[in-house]
């Protein structure tokens, strides 16, 4: 994808972002790095973008701005996998709920921050892959295997289901695999009641 359709995309999104934030009130969308927030929405925060060395970051500033909040709202590609733990760690410090939702996606390791969320609601699209290593073939795939065994504890501590963990490592980091909507319940990915903040979030 090109810079120039990146910026697209995050634009579209955005323009989604204030319809969510909005409920058909006047208000100010404000943006920290990836976040966007509104006062008069102070329960929800959206991350739109890719996740950097920079979010976590920017997230504890949108937090700082938006003490409230209680959702994370998610359409991300994901990112280098420290910082996507780094606020996986941050969402579930707080006890937040995160949410997907339609014609919005979470892809790769933003997958860590969605299965943080004290109750977490996919409508959208939830897709996984291996982490990409330098090394192809074999050896790329022993590499990960080790590298999943190390993170072991953090796929347990967010509760990944060994259904997705297992499309994380039997997918290339070139391809990506999207759970459909009959193995999102037979794998029990959706956590929350059809009342919490998560499926509010994830069904506008």
């Amino acid at each position: 994808m090109s810079g120039k359709q990146v910026r697209v995309l995050v634009s579209i999104l955005f323009a989604a972002a204030v319809a969510i934030l909005s409920v058909g009130q006047a208000s100010a969308v404000e943006q920290i790095g990836p976040f966007a927030f509104a006062a008069n929405n102070p329960k929800a925060i959206l991350l739109v973008g890719d996740i950097d060395s920079n979010t976590p970051a920017h997230f504890r500033k949108a937090l700082a701005r938006q003490p409230q909040a209680k959702v994370l709202v998610l359409a991300s590609n994901g990112g280098l996998l420290s910082a996507p733990i780094k606020l996986a760690n941050m969402v579930q410090g707080r006890g937040m709920s995160t949410a997907i939702p339609a014609r919005w996606g979470c892809y790769s390791a933003c997958v860590y921050v969605f299965f943080a969320g004290k109750d977490h609601i996919v409508r959208g699209k939830l897709g996984v892959h291996r982490m990409s290593t330098k090394g192809g073939g074999k050896n790329g795939a022993m590499v990960a295997s080790s590298y999943y065994n190390a993170v072991k504890g953090d796929l347990s501590r967010f509760g990944i289901p060994k259904g997705v963990i297992a499309k994380m490592q039997d997918t290339s980091h070139n391809d990506m695999y999207v759970f459909s909507k009959k193995e999102i319940a037979s794998m029990g990915i959706n956590r929350g009641g059809a009342n919490s903040l998560a499926a509010k979030y994830a069904n506008h």
